[in-house]
């Protein structure tokens, strides 16, 4: 894929040499909405995510099955059946932190939790 824009070997060395180098901005180029968080950080305008429960540690199986049962509201018969199918889709349409969060909680428990944005619209 052609962008319409080749460096010479000394513009590709420009950045070794302590020179900035910023890539051309064409007409085409995607722009993203990006607004400041309540942090003061920088946040993309569609930040909701689906948190999906990729892989666990078994030794750690009754713990993994009791958080799971606290995020969902699954009985524990259901909340068993899910975490041996794995994957598994713990929460959509949620906030990136409440998404951090859920990463953290279950990383503690030796499971793997994945962000990925949010399928809804």
């Amino acid at each position: 894929m052609d962008s319409g824009f080749r460096r010479n070997d000394e513009e590709r060395a420009a950045p070794a040499r302590g020179r900035p180098f910023s890539w051309p901005l064409t007409a085409d180029a995607e722009v993203s909405l990006i607004r400041p968080g309540e942090d003061g950080a920088m946040r993309n305008e569609n930040d909701r995510v689906d948190a999906i429960l990729a892989g666990m540690s078994y030794d750690r199986k009754i713990g993994v099955i009791k958080l799971v049962r606290e995020v969902t509201g699954l009985g524990l018969a259901e909340a068993k059946h899910f975490i041996e199918h794995l994957p598994q889709t713990l929460k959509r349409d949620i906030s990136e932190e409440e998404g951090w969060e859920l990463h953290n909680r279950f990383h503690d428990l030796g499971a793997q939790v994945s962000t990925q944005p949010s399928s809804r619209p």
